[in-house]
């Protein structure tokens, strides 16, 4: 596979700490990405920088991150003012099994964003595909079906995943699953961020498809990809994404 179709705009960056994020920042607006997930605390300077620069992608606001253990609206609860700033969220959803529990939780968290916080807001919901049973995610997707339509579906929270759950074989079987049913949902994909399933994944089918990634993962992914031929997409001349903060 040409190394230029290995399109960078696909991936989106998880950026959990200060070090990281003007970095985070610059390779999000260089390689024209769509979204950026930003740690709560470091949204309102992820903001301001992006705005001063004329970006033109998303910020993403985690709720709930790591483990998913509040419910519901709950999991806003302490939510600070520069959060709900941001232009999405993408919400780690509570362990349950019930039908009912899931599609209560999915539902109240939609419709609070969406009248509460913003009609524009971008609602993304984690899975967690990694460690829950397949009984679980499908109920989860039914869920996801019967409201108005999640902007995002995420595989796992993680970038980092152990080789035999997240692979080209289990990523094709999740992105083949919520395209079935909730099929207008973008799919995001986690876990495991190398050129080579990324490869794979974008030769099996590219609509409606991106990748989370780390800042160690997507170093390594552009020096492949300018190894092998330089991306098309890349925009050298765009102002740098620095400075101090105002």
């Amino acid at each position: 596979m040409d190394a230029t179709k290995l399109d960078l705009a696909k991936l989106e960056l998880d950026i959990t700490s200060s070090a990281d994020l003007v970095k985070g920042l610059e390779l999000t607006h260089r390689y024209k990405m769509k979204a950026i997930i930003v740690h709560q605390d470091l949204i309102g300077e992820a903001i301001l920088r992006r705005n001063r620069h004329g970006g033109q992608f998303k910020i993403i606001a985690p709720i709930d991150w790591p483990r998913g253990q509040s419910y519901g609206i709950n999991k806003l609860i302490g939510t600070n003012v520069n959060t709900m700033g941001a232009d999405g969220f993408e919400i780690l959803l509570s362990n349950l099994h019930t039908p009912n529990d899931i599609y209560a939780e999915i539902n109240d968290l939609s419709n609070f964003i969406l009248n509460n916080i913003s009609k524009f807001s971008e609602v993304r919901f984690v899975v967690e595909s990694s460690i829950r049973t397949q009984e679980q995610i499908d109920r989860i997707l039914d869920a996801c079906k019967k409201i108005p339509r999640p902007t995002l579906i995420r595989s796992d929270h993680n970038t980092k995943i152990q080789q035999s759950k997240a692979n080209t074989d289990t990523y094709i079987q999740f992105v083949r699953k919520v395209k079935s049913t909730v099929p207008a949902s973008i799919v995001k994909l986690s876990g495991n961020a190398s050129f080579k399933i990324l490869e794979a994944i974008s030769s099996f089918d590219t609509a409606g498809i991106r990748f989370a990634a780390n800042i160690v993962q997507v170093d390594e992914l552009i020096k492949e990809v300018h190894n092998k031929q330089k991306p098309q997409n890349v925009q050298p001349d765009q102002p740098q994404l620095d400075g101090p903060t105002v």
